[in-house]
């Protein structure tokens, strides 16, 4: 009787589905940042319903990037589409707000935005470095395991995980983002890029045609008046 191949567990599905999403996201800051910011601007009701499961999944594999968040051993599973476009949401918000300026009308002064998080369960240091190091090394640690969710059972909210991960991807790649020169958007610049695309660029240089002109087209009729005055 010919021998049948075991099933594979879901835990080997998610493993799997969770490696695919590291290779779409990619392995360096960079890579991650420009994922961000193309899930950002990105028209979620134009997905598939397997895109949209892929997307969560991909949302996922930000979890635990970078270091000092504490996730306690997170769990995949299949993201709720709602929580995807909510998570969409708080990034162009965070983006927008990072990328504005307000004006104090008091003092005149310009404060740039921030981008708010929601509060970890709980902030510690913890000394990385040997005890008898000439140097010490302490951390700052992020725990987000709730105990109040459930009496006995851990809980991590996929949204604030997630979330967190983001947060490290852009604190790790912070000296790539410039703002574009015409909308303010972020973007990664290639070389002295002003612009965040060939629209911008349009953009700018329109309007510097059509300032040229109007003065073009003052200095013609200053020019005529003072003709006239002479003759």
């Amino acid at each position: 009787m010919p021998k049948t191949k075991p099933r594979p567990k879901k835990t080997d599905y998610d493993i799997q589905r969770l490696l695919l999403a590291h290779k779409r996201l990619g392995e360096s800051p960079p890579a991650r940042l420009k994922w961000l910011l193309t899930f950002k601007d990105r028209d979620l009701n134009l997905l598939h319903p397997e895109e949209r499961e892929a997307l969560g999944y991909d949302l996922q594999a930000f979890i635990s990037q970078g270091s000092g968040v504490v996730t306690g051993g997170y769990s995949l599973k299949s993201m709720p589409s709602e929580l995807t476009t909510e998570i969409q949401a708080e990034v162009r918000e965070g983006f927008a707000n990072l990328f504005s300026e307000t004006h104090n009308s008091d003092s005149g002064a310009t404060a740039t935005e921030v981008w708010n998080f929601p509060p970890p369960e709980w902030v510690f240091l913890k000394r990385t470095s040997p005890l008898n190091a000439k140097r010490s090394k302490i951390e700052l640690v992020m725990n987000l395991v709730s105990v109040s969710h459930k009496p006995g059972e851990p809980f991590v909210d996929p949204k604030r995980a997630i979330l967190y991960g983001i947060l490290n991807t852009i604190r790790e790649g912070q000296n790539l983002l410039r703002a574009c020169a015409e909308c303010k958007s972020p973007f990664i610049p290639v070389r002295r890029q002003e612009y965040c695309s060939t629209r911008c660029s349009q953009r700018a240089r329109d309007r510097r045609r059509k300032k040229i002109g109007a003065e073009e087209g003052r200095n013609r009729h200053r020019d005529d008046f003072k003709n006239e005055g002479r003759t």
